[in-house]
């Protein structure tokens, strides 16, 4: 409970958020070479109320709402696409779906993680609860109240 209680104080400063949408290479943005990006600043963030930070050790529930400053011009900008969500509870089990981000690519133990600077998808498969209960087991612990279960073996 602890963390929970710690959670509830953490305070989003939007000063020091910008939202760049639209930009698929961040070496383009931060060159000023990108013709596609859109930046607005956040006028508020929502934390999920039962977020919590545990450091260097858990981070639990990580998802917020920003209200930006400015609306997007989703029409008028092919490169900004909303993220449309199912209504809580459906599942598609077997249907893809397409996630992307800025992530690692790989973990080298010599080199450390390394982090791409274009913003990479992928189209993965969504799951039943069970299969991820199989993966996880003995290894961590599935969640599926706030985990999704997509991907392939292997």
């Amino acid at each position: 409970l602890p963390c929970v209680e710690e959670a509830q104080k953490v305070q989003v400063d939007t000063q020091n958020i910008l939202v760049v949408a639209g930009e698929m290479s961040l070496l383009d943005y931060w060159k000023k070479e990108s013709i596609f990006a859109v930046e607005t600043d956040v006028k508020s963030v929502k934390l999920h109320p039962d977020y919590f930070v545990v450091p260097k050790k858990t981070v639990d529930w990580d998802i917020a709402i920003m209200e930006l400053q400015t609306p997007l011009d989703i029409a008028g900008n092919n490169q900004i696409k909303a993220a449309v969500l199912p209504a809580p509870g459906i599942m598609y089990p077997g249907k893809k779906i397409r996630v992307g981000g800025w992530g690692r690519q790989f973990e080298n133990e010599l080199v450390g993680p390394r982090v791409s600077p274009d913003h990479l998808v992928i189209d993965v498969a969504i799951n039943e609860d069970q299969e991820c209960w199989d993966i996880y087991e003995g290894v961590g612990t599935f969640c599926p109240d706030r985990m999704f279960c997509a991907g392939t073996k292997g």
